[in-house]
């Protein structure tokens, strides 16, 4: 999957510079853009492109694409009508008539000959003009429609692989912290995956209780219990061994004096706590189960990242 991105992302980038610096043809643009349309997985954008390869049928079903590159008009008689050809067969049409075009000279000619034939003549102009025109709409409509596609696309693409990155080392960084912890602590974050990976009932309930055990050891390894209460100003909090959020929370005072990350860290372990207690019986969907464990895995992650707790007590 990585590498079929990877390809992607450098077919995005060479088709936008195909395009910005016109170093191939229209119908090779449309060849590569059909690669990288299936790469993606964009059907919508893969139809359309087969049609201008292959030319068009005038249908409800090939409108949509047709009013995409601009190619139904109306005739004299006010009736609509499409240019139904390939973008390759568009291109040699403007080509021939770019050299017919060449060709048509003023005539040499004099006396009472020379006004009709210089009306003919420019009559003749004006229709190779007109029709060069007409053609060189659609072409443009077709590039531009290829340029938004791989522009779309290629910054897709690079957001994903910089996102991936970034997880990825978020990954390590949380696993590196949380391996000296517990001896367990990865282990249980790797039967959590699996059970979440089983995704029927009973797993996402084994999950959701593997969660709040990893929970419970984190706090046992960061504030062990202790009998007697803690003091944090005018108030006393109890950390016994059943006091897991108090002393996560004691924790977290310890390692920061930021009021406001003290309480986001405190209310959203609380409520991340609860849920997964209530997930114990059944009461979490596998979407949910999934979200609540990344979000216990990030958070914990985030609390071990505060700076080291000194040795005293939380004053």
């Amino acid at each position: 999957m990585l590498k079929k991105q990877a390809e992607a992302l450098k077919l995005a980038e060479d088709l936008l510079a195909d395009i910005e610096l016109s170093r191939v043809d229209a119908e090779n643009l449309l060849l590569k853009a059909s690669r990288l349309a299936r790469l993606i997985g964009d059907e919508g954008s893969l139809q359309w492109l087969q049609l201008e390869l292959n030319g068009y049928s005038f249908n409800e079903s090939t409108r949509p694409h047709l009013m995409r590159s601009g190619r139904i008009y109306k005739n004299e008689k006010g009736e609509e009508r499409a240019k139904v050809q390939s973008l390759g067969a568009i291109a040699s049409n403007i080509k021939s008539l770019e050299g017919m075009l060449s060709t048509l000279r003023t005539p040499s000619l004099s006396g009472e000959h020379l006004s009709l034939a210089l009306h003919a003549q420019y009559r003749n102009v004006g229709q190779v003009t007109s029709s060069i025109a007409e053609l060189a709409v659609i072409r443009s409509a077709v590039i531009a429609n290829l340029y938004e596609i791989a522009t779309r696309t290629y910054h897709e693409l690079l957001f994903s692989e910089s996102q991936g990155e970034l997880f990825e080392s978020t990954r390590q960084q949380i696993d590196s912290m949380l391996a000296p912890l517990s001896g367990t602590a990865l282990t249980k974050v790797e039967s959590i995956i699996e059970r979440l990976d089983a995704g029927d009932p009973e797993a996402i309930s084994q999950a959701m209780s593997t969660c709040r055990r990893l929970i419970d050891s984190f706090a046992d390894a960061v504030f062990p219990p202790q009998e007697e209460p803690i003091q944090h100003g005018e108030q006393k909090f109890d950390v016994r061994k059943s006091n897991v959020l108090n002393r996560i929370d004691a924790f977290v005072r310890q390692c920061t004096n930021s009021k406001s990350r003290q309480g986001r860290l405190r209310q959203a372990m609380r409520g991340i706590y609860d849920r997964v207690s209530t997930g114990i019986h059944n009461d979490v969907t596998l979407s949910e189960a999934r979200f609540l464990f990344l979000e216990t895995y990030v958070l914990l992650g985030e609390i071990l990242s505060l700076k080291t707790p000194s040795p005293t007590q939380v004053s």
